[in-house]
């Protein structure tokens, strides 16, 4: 019976010290919510949480590899030396640009993830790749490749025959042709044949090559109907 009552009175004095643990922690979170506010509270319990684990969350949010950075445009050919390159990244992440091979060049992404590159192109094509950089060194995968082409001369456009309204002629391989503003077929290799509705007397006849680029060749002529 002595045992029993010692081992009452031992677990009733360690319930009260743990009432007035809890109790005292309770005051203690109380005062800081009121000095500090409520975030204080969420970092200060998760510090307890993270302690005895090695700091290990903090560990793998240091190693997350940064997403990708991408252009936001679809280039394909420029007649300007200089073009300006936008895209989007992590937000406030350095991100580098790469061309053609070179040294990288680099520019810290915004607040929303937005950033851009003002680059001087070389003659023929030029190729990009993206790339981002964590504070701690974690890069990102190397984006895809982007390809735009530097063509600064005019397309050549040459004309056969314009006889009886029939215009003949030549052009370079995926230029457009307008004849008086009117979209015609161009074949593969250039070539494009296409005929006029003449009224009596000339027609002056525009046409107008215009490469992937934007280069534009232009050819007036005078053309009329051949009569007996």
């Amino acid at each position: 019976m002595q045992y029993s009552s010692r081992l009452a009175r031992r677990y009733e004095r360690s319930t009260k010290r743990q009432s007035y643990l809890l109790l005292l922690g309770s005051f203690a979170l109380l005062i800081i919510f009121i000095v500090f506010g409520f975030p204080a509270i969420l970092n200060l319990t998760g510090k307890i949480g993270s302690m005895g684990k090695g700091n290990s969350i903090l560990t793998v949010e240091k190693g997350l590899k940064p997403i990708t950075p991408r252009l936001s445009q679809d280039f394909d050919a420029t007649n300007s030396a200089t073009i300006k390159l936008s895209g989007i990244a992590d937000p406030k992440i350095t991100v580098l640009l790469v061309q053609n091979s070179q040294s990288p060049v680099t520019t810290i992404s915004g607040d929303d993830g937005v950033f851009s590159f003002t680059v001087g192109l070389t003659k023929g094509e030029n190729i990009f790749t993206l790339q981002a950089v964590s504070e701690t060194g974690v890069k990102s995968d190397k984006s895809k490749d982007y390809k735009i082409s530097y063509i600064f001369t005019a397309p050549k456009l040459e004309i056969t025959s314009s006889k009886d309204g029939i215009i003949i002629g030549k052009t370079d391989p995926n230029a457009t042709v307008t004849v008086n503003d009117r979209l015609i077929i161009v074949k593969n290799d250039g070539n494009f044949t296409y005929t006029l509705s003449l009224s009596p007397g000339e027609t002056k006849v525009k046409i107008v090559a215009t490469d992937r680029a934007g280069n534009q060749k232009v050819v007036e002529l005078t053309v009329s109907i051949t009569t007996p």
